[in-house]
């Protein structure tokens, strides 16, 4: 069974910078919800239509809202995608200005809750406890590439800008744990110092199924890796094969066993 084990327990991203690229993002999202004719053309790399997409990202918000006021859920984070169409089911609008307005409102309410938890942990999935910086992050990993794909699957431009990448990568590292693939990390020793250009630096260290999460490494780097921070957001949510931007130099790996960074993204599951 995998274990949850990360030092520091803090996230590594700063909790004013990623309040603030959410409510942007936020923003932008619903800009882009409002713009839509319909919501029922296919999200790219989903199952779901863009308007059930947008309907997850307002049940997210409301649920994160739960874990600030103190609920906690006996779900661990790799069980949630189980539960997301009886979720979505649960929020059957569809409209997406009606999805924009609903969007706003859950993603306020919940920088409204936290905003007094700076620097405290609060209740995540399966008991475990997370920062208000990186609960923060995830939420605007959800925004970033939830918006890729309804753009993408309504034919619309969306960016996301390497600083937002870099905070939801600083912040979601710490509980990269809950996301080991435990089919293919079974058996794997190996420790990975991971630079993101012009962000954080983290390491991650595997024995026998289970990661350790680090701000620097315990002992001898098998694998280092150097990475453009939105190259790596993409591969790492499982929107980008990694072989494009190897090849374009965004994916650099060295060390003693650098054939380990090939191996990196299969070790985990999409967070």
């Amino acid at each position: 069974m995998q274990t949850l084990t990360s030092e520091p327990a803090v996230s590594l991203c700063d909790a004013n910078q990623v309040r603030a690229a959410h409510a942007t993002t936020t923003a932008e999202l619903a800009d882009l919800l409002r713009g839509l004719s319909s919501t029922t053309a296919k999200a790219d790399r989903l199952t779901w239509t863009v308007g059930e997409t947008a309907a997850h990202l307002v049940l997210a918000h409301r649920l994160y809202v739960e874990f600030a006021g103190g609920v906690r859920t006996p779900w661990s984070a790799h069980e949630i995608g189980t539960h997301n169409a009886d979720l979505i089911s649960q929020l059957p609008e569809r409209g997406g200005p009606a999805l924009a307005d609903l969007l706003l409102e859950a993603a306020d309410a919940f920088r409204t809750t936290t905003a007094g938890y700076a620097g405290e942990s609060l209740p995540w999935y399966d008991g475990k406890k997370l920062t208000t910086a990186s609960m923060t992050a995830v939420l605007l990993g959800e925004e970033l590439i939830h918006g890729r794909d309804i753009a993408r699957g309504a034919h619309l431009p969306w960016n996301i800008t390497p600083q937002a990448a870099r905070l939801v990568i600083g912040g979601v590292a710490p509980v990269l744990p809950q996301f080991v693939n435990m089919d293919t990390a079974r058996g794997v020793t190996a420790t990975y110092a991971i630079q993101v250009r012009g962000g954080p630096r983290f390491a991650a260290e595997f024995r026998t199924g289970t990661i350790r999460i680090s701000a620097e490494p315990r002992g001898a780097v098998d694998c280092h890796i150097l990475a453009d921070p939105v190259a790596f957001l993409l591969v790492a949510y499982g929107r980008l094969n990694q072989w494009q931007p190897i090849l374009r130099a965004q994916l650099l790996a060295w060390g003693r066993r650098p054939w380990l960074g090939l191996r990196f993204k299969g070790l985990l599951n999409n967070p």
